[in-house]
């Protein structure tokens, strides 16, 4: 869930809500949303265990404010949990990857980045 609306909340320009970012595109959100679930199962997570996709997504067309962490780094800051990073180094030593968890954990790192270095 984090990975595939909270964190897509930070854009390379102003954040977007949680809804839009799962809404915008729905392929990609379930492809994310099964990457991650699939890590979880390599973990030993339980299938039943889990939300389904659709159940989260009906869930988002109330999520009309961007995530705190987009509103956080929006605001300046310079540090916040990185549940994306996390997300993707284990699954990387799952063999679990895929290109958005990568491009929006670069998103974060670069707009860190800038808010170092304006704090500068």
């Amino acid at each position: 869930m984090l990975l595939t609306g909270n964190y897509r909340c930070v854009t390379a320009g102003e954040p977007v809500s949680i809804r839009e970012a799962v809404q915008s595109d729905l392929a990609l959100s379930s492809e994310i949303y099964s990457a991650v679930e699939s890590i979880v199962l390599r973990l030993g997570g339980r299938a039943d265990d889990l939300v389904g996709f659709d159940k989260y997504l009906a869930a988002t067309d109330k999520l009309i404010a961007p995530s705190s962490v987009a509103r956080a780094i929006t605001g300046g800051a310079t540090a916040v949990e990185r549940v994306d990073k996390l997300v993707q180094l284990i699954g990387r030593r799952c063999g679990i990857t895929h290109p958005s968890i990568d491009r929006t954990v670069a998103l974060i790192d670069a707009a860190l980045a800038r808010t170092k270095v304006s704090a500068a």
